[in-house]
């Protein structure tokens, strides 16, 4: 358990926000460091601050296509019965050409 020993409760405003957000823009502060001054400055609500630079860097790499996305129940479902159609056609390929030899 950590004691926050910062006694100063003034709230960040739009000016301080928008500043914190331009370091950040421009590489000079840590995403990390932007989340928690904006959750010291209460303009975030109470956030795992690395729990949520995961999911953002998660969100890049799919958007990147470096993680695929969760395909839905019904996605799989007929991605299997695409696969399985594909099984079945080359099957038939093979009758198809031993028949023909």
């Amino acid at each position: 358990m950590q004691i926050s020993r910062d006694f100063d409760l003034q709230q960040l405003d739009g000016s301080q926000t928008n500043a914190y957000l331009q370091m950040w823009m421009n590489g000079a502060i840590s995403q990390e460091l932007l989340l928690q001054m904006l959750k010291e400055g209460e303009v975030l609500p109470t956030v795992d601050i690395d729990q949520e630079v995961e999911k953002v860097q998660q969100e890049k790499d799919q958007a990147m296509g470096l993680v695929p996305f969760a395909d839905s129940p019904a996605q799989e479902n007929e991605d299997l019965a695409d696969s399985v159609n594909d099984v079945e056609r080359e099957d038939e390929r093979d009758s198809v050409r031993a028949a023909a030899a």
